[in-house]
């Protein structure tokens, strides 16, 4: 337990030597940073979240905040063993968000998982709270055709950033893979 403390600190000394200096940045790290991030159980050393509260002021970045569910872990464990803790957070530097001036990051929900996504939207995205959730069926990678599909989906090149051509990739996979899906196997 002890060793594993130290590594941590050693980890992020390393890493705010290489986080402070790298470009516009944003970054997703796991870690309670506050009392109020976690609920149930034993609590956090206090100076294990100051010195990642130091990481992240070292780095001069910002944690984004968030819309939504406080806590986006949970160990799936009814009272009183339960643990809900926001592990999961987006920071950004100065100039990301010199770049980036509208976002909103959202815990979303999750179905399967004891984490909640963590997403981030620019300002031009729309987000959608309605239409039907999409989901990847197993038989489908067996088939030789839902390589190329999925392939042909990623050629597409379109947006002004890249967190928003990654977002019209993904929806371009997983129109493409859906009406593949009801040529070739029906409604699935």
């Amino acid at each position: 337990m002890v060793a594993n403390k130290q590594r941590r600190g050693r980890t992020w000394k390393r890493r705010t030597r290489i986080e402070c200096y790298k470009p516009p940045n944003l970054d997703e790290i796991v870690q309670v940073c506050d009392r109020q991030e976690k609920r149930g159980g034993k609590g956090r050393p206090e100076r294990q979240m100051k010195a990642f509260r130091q990481l992240i002021d070292d780095c001069s970045l910002i944690d984004l905040g968030y819309e939504g569910h406080p806590f986006t872990w949970c160990n799936i464990r009814e009272a009183p063993h339960s643990l809900s803790e926001r592990l999961d957070r987006f920071l950004a530097n100065q100039i990301w968000l010199d770049s980036f001036q509208n976002y909103t990051v959202v815990h979303g929900m999750a179905a399967y998982s004891n984490h909640l996504p963590v997403i981030c939207y620019s300002s031009s995205e729309k987000r959608s709270t309605r239409g039907k959730l999409f989901r990847f069926e197993a038989k489908w990678a067996k088939d030789e055709d839902c390589e190329r599909v999925i392939a042909d989906s990623w050629k597409c090149d379109i947006g002004d950033n890249p967190m928003n051509r990654f977002k019209t990739q993904v929806e371009a996979c997983s129109q493409n893979i859906t009406h593949w899906n009801k040529i070739k196997f029906g409604r699935v």
